[in-house]
């Protein structure tokens, strides 16, 4: 298998976010980030407009992000104090 041409890809925009666990949103042009050494909370960063759409407080070390869809939530584990967070995904 041959390695991919990246050299037509280029970076459109950087931030400085230390996020420890990135979930795209499945339809909608949102991008979620937890953080789990530096930075506490759930931003939710919209990739059409370039801008913080909404940001939620959460615990400290805050781990993996998953989507439920049938309850349109975003679900982020927080081990340190052993439960699963729940956000509103729209």
């Amino acid at each position: 298998m041959s390695e991919p041409d990246l050299s037509r890809y280029y970076v459109v925009l950087c931030r400085a976010e230390e996020a420890g666990n990135l979930l795209v949103h499945p339809t909608k042009p949102l991008l979620y980030m937890s953080f789990f050494r530096r930075g506490q909370g759930v931003v939710a960063y919209n990739l059409a407009t370039r801008q913080i759409a909404a940001q939620g407080p959460t615990d400290e070390r805050m781990d993996r992000l998953a989507f439920d869809r049938a309850a349109s939530e975003v679900l982020v584990a927080s081990p340190v104090e052993g439960r699963i967070l729940r956000f509103d995904a729209d």
